[in-house]
């Protein structure tokens, strides 16, 4: 899944958590599941999941009891906020007490509509929310035959990617008043820095980068950056060092570390197609997860290595990663070395990227159960 939740709860949008590394003891079995979740979530204090099935969600507390489940958009991701779960239209307390809650004004934002067909990157803080989307056009028509001679239908195929911040209101239900947007025509991705900056890498070639925090008398976002890529792009991540994009070429993915400008500084190729956004490993170091793991840094792959399992990796405040690759959790330090290995008991794959608390406890999930690594 491709969004940005919080710094403790992933997958965030580089894919790397403010959480220490630790040494696991044991894996174990907290309860079971009724199909595989797409996205796995864990509050900072690791007293509560939520899992997300797409168009559904269950929050459970840390024995595994349901304590609230409901329905939302497929393309709207999960989002752990302070006390509350995000899934939605819906704002759920951990208590399992739940109320409506506006995302935004209608007119100036989807994400709380059926037109937004995906949520590419989310942020939000205790008073402001950004957000970038993918969403038909607005007003874009095409031309229908028909016995009467035709008719004027939405142009579901006409893309607008859009970039949005604000700030909430209100308690329960909070509503987000948003104060800048920024529109670009045509299909793209973004990502969100933690200080407000908004990369954005549109299929045509443009890099765009924003500033969410700069006022704007007339409301309209404006390019701080931009700039003219000889690629095109599939997924993007703000890390440390620069904004990590991935292409895709003949011998796999390629890895493009960009300056906030949008002047490429390097590439690196690895030899498997990456599924999840580029992964922030620190010090300038991108790691990259999908048919493999690995590790790419200044203009060099650094080691690869495929896997017949889908690889599925989460990294750590100190630039180590929790990998799962079918039904085994592995510790890796920055080199990619090992360093521990953990099997779920029942030998079923790992089916979405670890969710990590704030002492390093880890939480996996499989198609049928859900675990605790301590």
């Amino acid at each position: 899944m491709k969004s940005y939740s919080t710094s403790w709860a992933t997958p965030a949008r580089s894919s790397r958590v403010q959480a220490p590394r630790r040494n696991f003891n044991t894996i174990s079995r907290v309860s079971d599941l009724g199909g595989p979740p797409a996205a796995l979530l864990v509050t900072v204090g690791g007293d509560h999941t939520a899992l997300d099935y797409g168009g559904r969600y269950e929050l459970r507390d840390a024995q595994g009891a349901v304590g609230a489940k409901g329905t939302k958009p497929a393309h709207q991701p999960l989002v752990v906020w302070g006390s509350t779960l995000l899934g939605g239209n819906n704002e759920v307390d951990f208590a399992g007490r739940g109320w409506s809650a506006s995302w935004a004004d209608a007119r100036r934002i989807s994400a709380a509509s059926n037109d937004a067909d995906k949520t590419w990157a989310l942020s939000l803080g205790d008073t402001d929310g950004i957000f970038v989307l993918q969403r038909a056009s607005v007003g874009v028509n095409r031309h229908v035959a028909t016995p009467e001679g035709g008719i004027e239908v939405a142009d579901r195929s006409a893309l607008t990617l859009e970039v949005a911040a604000g700030r909430f209101i209100g308690e329960h239900p909070r509503s987000l008043s948003i104060h800048r947007v920024a529109e670009l025509e045509g299909a793209g991705c973004g990502a969100i820095a933690d200080d407000g900056r908004v990369a954005v890498a549109m299929a045509d070639k443009r890099f765009v980068l924003f500033d969410a925090n700069r006022l704007e008398i007339d409301g309209v976002m404006k390019p701080v950056a931009t700039s003219r890529l000889d690629f095109v792009p599939v997924d993007i991540s703000v890390v440390e060092g620069g904004v990590a994009v991935l292409s895709t070429s003949s011998a796999g993915s390629v890895v493009h570390m960009l300056d906030a400008a949008g002047k490429q500084a390097w590439e690196a190729t690895v030899p498997f197609v990456a599924d999840a956004p580029p992964i922030d490993a620190g010090g300038g170091r991108v790691a990259v997860a999908g048919a493999g793991f690995a590790a790419v840094e200044g203009g060099k792959t650094l080691w690869a290595q495929t896997s017949k399992s889908r690889v599925f990796a989460t990294a750590l405040a100190d630039g180590s990663a929790l990998v799962a690759v079918g039904p085994e959790l592995r510790v890796t330090n920055r080199d990619g070395a090992i360093l521990q290995a953990l099997r779920v008991p029942e030998g079923d794959a790992i089916v979405a990227p670890p969710a990590v608390a704030a002492d390093g406890t880890a939480w996996v999930a499989t198609a049928k159960a859900l675990y605790v690594v301590r």
